[in-house]
């Protein structure tokens, strides 16, 4: 499994648009921040999210039915500490329903808000800090599932994850990660195969294991690529590396 970093991120997105213009026959040249302008293509830029956007993507992530079922000292809280940005919203709206600010009643279609918690609580100025502290919440199980998953790769088996892991792990454990949407299914596998619910989710989520751990799944994952397609390796070697 590769190394996982900002860098990989952001350094990425040319190659990947390099590879588009390639496989599209479209023309491209280079740009200043080392990405590459696409001849024809339209130029789109991205908001921030509107306080009635945030307010239906908090509601999206709490299954409710209308944003408008969403209490608006929510809304104002997310809106101001988050600033439009998508992944901030998501984040911080999970984390204030697993902390107990935030109560879903009647089936989950009414929001109930513990305004004394809500007033006093306190969020981390990055992405990174939220999915850190709800991380953190997790049992002992699930936070050692999804860091030794992290490993694997964004997308992994649940059958590899419990190979590697130096201790048992429960299908269980994978799906109480989904229900807190750290994770997803991948169709058509269903409970197989799990995708961290973002990219920032995963790194995170490698950066919290130990270094002796980490290299020990390394090492773990290796060997099993190796034994498993040991007669051409050539289409791994990305994950080797």
């Amino acid at each position: 499994a590769g190394s996982l970093g900002a860098a990989s991120v952001g350094g990425g997105s040319s190659s990947f648009l390099s590879l588009l213009a390639a496989s599209s026959g479209m023309a491209g040249s280079a740009m200043a921040d080392g990405g590459v302008e696409l001849q024809g293509a339209e130029h789109v830029t991205l908001g921030p999210l509107t306080v009635e956007e945030s307010a239906r993507l908090i509601a999206q992530r709490l299954g409710l039915e209308s944003a408008i079922a969403v209490p608006h000292e929510v809304v104002e809280l997310v809106n101001r500490k988050a600033q439009g940005n998508p992944l901030f919203v998501e984040e911080m709206t999970l984390s204030l329903r697993e902390s107990g600010c935030l109560q879903l009643e009647e089936g989950g279609k009414v929001c109930r808000v513990d305004r004394e918690a809500l007033a006093h609580v306190a969020f981390p100025d990055s992405i990174q800090g939220i999915i850190t502290n709800r991380i953190d919440r997790l049992p002992d199980d699930e936070q050692f599932a999804i860091k030794v998953a992290s490993v694997i790769g964004k997308t992994f088996s649940t059958k590899l994850t419990q190979k590697v892991s130096p201790i048992p792990l429960k299908p269980d454990t994978f799906r109480a990660l989904q229900r807190k949407d750290f994770i997803r299914t991948v169709p058509p596998f269903g409970e197989r195969l799990y995708t961290f619910s973002s990219l920032l989710c995963q790194e995170v989520s490698y950066e919290l294991l130990l270094f002796s751990t980490k290299s020990r799944v390394h090492f773990l994952i290796g060997t099993h690529y190796e034994t498993k397609y040991a007669r051409d390796l050539s289409p791994h070697y990305g994950t080797l590396s």
